[in-house]
């Protein structure tokens, strides 16, 4: 034999089946979707990183003590200016603190001091004076410091405006703001 016959086939290739060609051979279906288990098995280590980064969240790698965003910052222990009362049309609604509002309450709403934080209201003008409990988060009207319950407005003196000039004393910060 030359090494030339050796080189070149001497019987034709068999010829395919169509489940050859079709793919089907060789594959049994237990196989099918070996892909997408395998894609899937890789992408698990993925989640679990997600699960364990909220808690690095907001700390700085430098600063291995720091706990995150620091607090707001605190309000002015008194204030003056213009307050206004939310009634009837919000009873019922929740507010910032989870409790249902209540127009009867004497109660009142303040933007930067802690929720269940103790206020003396004292209306400028007459100087009647009253005490809330800060219970929800406004007003979000530029110009003023308080929104007050219909009672607390109404034991004010409010005036037909439904606005009127106050001072705040903060008398007591909430008990869950003194702990931390």
């Amino acid at each position: 034999m030359r090494p030339a016959d050796r080189t070149s086939p001497t019987l034709a290739p068999p010829h395919r089946s169509r489940r050859a060609a079709a793919g089907r051979i060789g594959r049994g279906c237990h196989n099918e979707g070996n892909g997408t288990l395998k894609n899937l098995l890789a992408f698990i280590p993925f989640l679990a990183f997600l699960q364990v980064l909220p808690a690095y969240a907001g700390q700085h790698p430098q600063h291995p003590m720091h706990k995150g965003t620091p607090p707001p910052p605190k309000a002015a222990a008194s204030q003056i200016g213009t307050a206004s009362w939310y009634g009837r049309s919000h009873a019922g609604r929740l507010t910032a603190n989870g409790e249902r509002f209540n127009p009867r309450a004497m109660t009142c709403a303040h933007r930067t001091l802690p929720l269940g934080s103790v206020v003396a209201v004292t209306n400028v003008a007459t100087g009647t004076q009253v005490t809330c409990r800060i219970n929800d988060r406004g007003p979000y009207i530029k110009g003023r410091i308080l929104d007050l319950s219909e009672r607390a407005a109404t034991r004010l003196g409010v005036g037909d405006k439904g606005l009127m000039r106050v001072r705040i004393d903060l008398v007591s910060r909430s008990s869950s703001d003194a702990e931390s």
